[in-house]
């Protein structure tokens, strides 16, 4: 399966991006719960690159699995459908301020979306076809 992630800069920037934004994992972990309420929230092992991890099942029962980087800045998703990484992205960038852009992009790719207050389901969906 393919990973998304969700980043506070362009990807082909990521050697020279700086951001001071700051996830904090108790606080987003908690935000998941009340979000998706079967969600199991946990903390991997210290030699993880993830500061905080997820997994849940989409609306078909299928595994979703999620992470928020030791950056506290990155997000990834390995989402089991079209539907289920959309709903998490706009949900994701509800959570953080809107001063800081955000962008999508898969693994492995320089391709990216910003995600504006305004960006719609239809415009994942697109996004997400063109580089999967």
């Amino acid at each position: 399966m393919i990973s998304f992630f969700v980043i506070p800069y362009r990807p082909e920037e990521w050697e020279h991006a700086k951001s001071d934004l700051r996830i904090l994992p108790d606080t987003y972990g908690e935000s998941l719960r009340n979000r998706w309420p079967d969600i199991r929230v946990y903390l991997p092992p210290d030699d993880s690159p993830y500061a905080l991890r997820w997994e849940t099942k989409g609306r078909a029962g299928e595994i979703v699995e999620g992470g928020l980087q030791r950056d506290l800045q990155t997000v990834a998703i390995t989402p089991a459908s079209k539907s289920v990484l959309s709903e998490f992205v706009l949900w994701h960038r509800n959570q953080v301020p809107k001063q800081y852009r955000l962008f999508m992009t898969r693994e492995n790719s320089t391709d990216s979306l910003e995600l504006r207050a305004e960006t719609n389901e239809q415009e994942i969906d697109e996004f997400s076809q063109l580089v999967a």
